[in-house]
């Protein structure tokens, strides 16, 4: 579901600014407009447990509330029966979310809105072969690679996800004692957060077309690149 709608801004001096919100996969998204790239704030109901409520001054006006933060979110639609539609959807997502399974709190985080974070189930749901993770490591090599190359990051991955296997996500990637190498999304997540190997994953869907030529052109390099040595170290950093 997606559309316009109006937005109270927290700063008094603003007070309500139309917006471009979606809402998709338990997870309602806010845009400057609809053009915007990306969102100027996101209510992801699996991190945390949100309610929704209707206004008994005005018809139009909605509210949503994560659980342990004072934060309201007010919402006007253009029409009643709209608004009625939008909080039908809210409820049905947050329903079916794991922070409303679970219970779960977000009084240890600040603005976790201001973040645009998805759960592990949603990754798994949205990526598509030819997306990418890029991962930023915790060890000294890893620094080391982000500083010669200027990155955040030190690590990247493609993503592969198979017809005969549509619930795992697959993984090709070079590392330096594998070389190219293909796993299983749940080998690596086991190294992922505080105090493992990589602290951090983002993960960026790219847009192309994913028809049988780029099938057919994926498959060569696979059957060319797995088992390849890897094949940049220092030297070749800072020769580039």
């Amino acid at each position: 579901m997606r559309g316009l709608l109006m937005k109270s801004s927290p700063s008094i001096f603003k007070g309500w600014q139309q917006r471009w919100v979606e809402l998709k996969d338990r997870k309602l998204s806010y845009f400057k407009d609809q053009k915007a790239k990306f969102p100027s704030g996101v209510l992801n109901f699996e991190h945390f447990m949100c309610s929704v409520s209707t206004s008994k001054k005005d018809s139009c006006c909605f509210s949503l509330r994560l659980a342990g933060n004072d934060r309201l979110f007010e919402f006007k639609a253009p029409s009643p029966e709209s608004r009625d539609e939008w909080v039908k959807e809210l409820q049905f997502h947050i329903s079916i979310s794991q922070g409303y399974l679970n219970q779960k709190m977000s009084d240890n985080h600040r603005k976790p809105w201001r973040f645009d974070t998805i759960s592990e189930s949603q990754f798994k749901m949205q990526a598509d072969t030819g997306d990418i993770l890029l991962f930023r490591g915790s060890q000294a090599g890893s620094m080391v690679t982000r500083t010669l190359t200027g990155s955040h990051f030190d690590h990247v991955a493609m993503v592969l996800k198979f017809e005969n296997d549509p619930d795992e996500v697959y993984l090709v990637e070079a590392t330096g004692n594998m070389g190219v190498s293909l796993n299983r999304w749940l080998f690596l997540r086991d190294h992922i957060g505080k105090g493992k190997f990589y602290r951090k994953v983002v993960f960026r869907h790219i847009n192309f077309d994913r028809g049988d030529k780029m099938v057919e052109s994926l498959e060569q390099f696979l059957s060319e690149a797995v088992g390849l040595k890897y094949g940049i170290g220092a030297q070749k950093l800072i020769k580039q």
